[in-house]
């Protein structure tokens, strides 16, 4: 048997609903609890609940040169790397996800990924790896 048998799926549920008796919360935990039943690990991370900064400072752009990573960034980033999955849990306001999810997938998922490296698909940022 090869030691990526032996691993336990992650699960990192990422809930952006301001309204902690919501559907959006209900569902997140039931998933959560679900995927906790079958034997894998779970966690939920509510963005509200910890008052996530969703707004893309223009020092966190990626560029040729002078990308910082603030802290609160690479807290999150820390969060989410090693997650064999990532579910995004949220309401569709007007057509759209709410603004802090939007922010989430900004400064978080996008850390660090340059418009070139979107256009020539290459590997940059967070969701890279296997």
């Amino acid at each position: 048997m090869s030691d990526s048998a032996s691993v336990v799926p992650r699960h990192t549920i990422i809930l952006a609903n301001p309204s902690r008796d919501s559907f959006d919360a209900a569902l997140a935990r039931h998933y959560c609890n679900t995927v906790q039943e079958c034997g894998q690990d779970a966690t939920i991370h509510d963005l509200y609940a910890i008052g996530f900064d969703p707004i893309l400072k223009d020092d966190e752009r990626p560029r040729t040169a002078g990308y910082i990573q603030s802290p609160d960034v690479s807290a999150e980033i820390a969060l989410v790397q090693g997650s064999h999955v990532i579910v995004l849990v949220y309401p569709i306001w007007f057509g759209m996800p709410p603004a802090i999810m939007k922010g989430y997938v900004d400064r978080i998922l996008g850390a660090g990924v340059t418009p070139g490296a979107i256009v020539s698909r290459a590997g940059q940022g967070v969701l890279t790896g296997g």
